[in-house]
């Protein structure tokens, strides 16, 4: 795996929506670029999107994972890479999640029903 980063502070639970980006500024041969959200309880040996209560976006396929690793999006064509900005961010209004890169907005899919939710890198 490599390094897993999180926020300890959850998404404040009056918001409308929640988004974040990030650069990609290295990345080696023998990791994963993956992120996304996540629920305290998700255990940090799981990547997001492969265990319940996450949802992320995965650069080394471009694919978008919601919980126990069930792929919901693979745009092959939209894997990231160093130099890449990439975005998560999610809607509670309509229960939907969503990804960005390099300014582009990617497919969505639905996220975990979620009553505390963390930032996952």
């Amino acid at each position: 795996m490599g390094c897993y980063l999180r926020t300890q502070v959850a998404i404040p639970p009056n918001s409308k929506y929640y988004y974040f980006e990030i650069e990609v500024l290295h990345v080696t041969d023998h990791t994963r670029c993956v992120f996304g959200f996540c629920q305290s309880f998700v255990p940090q040996r799981s990547l997001p999107g492969w265990h319940e209560g996450s949802w992320a976006y995965h650069g080394d396929d471009g694919g978008l994972f919601v919980e126990d690793g069930w792929l919901t999006s693979r745009e092959s064509d939209q894997t990231f890479e160093v130099g890449d900005v990439v975005g998560c961010g999610m809607n509670f209004e309509t229960g939907k999640g969503y990804r960005t890169k390099n300014g582009v907005l990617l497919d969505s899919g639905k996220f975990m029903p979620c009553s505390r939710t963390e930032q996952a890198i």
